[in-house]
């Protein structure tokens, strides 16, 4: 059983994906007391080399997390998207059209003040980019 490739699995190259011809794959670490890193070291010296790490594509689920909780832009201020912040809004909505500004926290640790002069505006821009989210039927 031969080697056919090599890459390194973190981007501290202490482990290395190792492929061999019969399409077995194995994880080894970067330790020569390993046997299989003794045949790695083997397979260098004859001239081959380990692929760098590459980072995996990021899944939509994962883009689309991290996207709420950057968040959009508001009168300078990145406002998260997430169901918190939803659910937040929701319930000082009341309190800010009825002319009590309040100041809120949003998901990712920026804080904006709402009041009756700059709600329906906030509204304007962040309800749909909180939709943007969500597939249309």
């Amino acid at each position: 059983m031969g080697i056919t490739a090599a890459e390194y699995t973190t981007t501290e190259n202490d482990s290395v994906k190792v492929t061999y011809d019969d399409g077995q794959v194995m994880h080894v670490p970067n330790d020569l007391a390993n046997r299989h890193r003794r045949e790695l070291q083997e397979w260098l010296a004859e001239g081959n080399t380990i692929s760098p790490y590459t980072e995996p594509p990021e899944s939509p689920e994962a883009r689309d997390a991290r996207l709420k909780l950057e968040g959009v832009e508001f009168n300078g201020v990145m406002c998260s998207a997430c169901k918190e912040d939803m659910w937040g809004l929701n319930a000082i909505e009341q309190d800010v059209i009825a002319g009590n500004p309040t100041f809120f926290n949003f998901e990712n640790g920026n804080n904006l003040l709402l009041d009756e002069n700059n709600y329906e505006d906030f509204k304007a821009v962040w309800i749909p980019f909180r939709r943007s989210f969500f597939p249309l039927p």
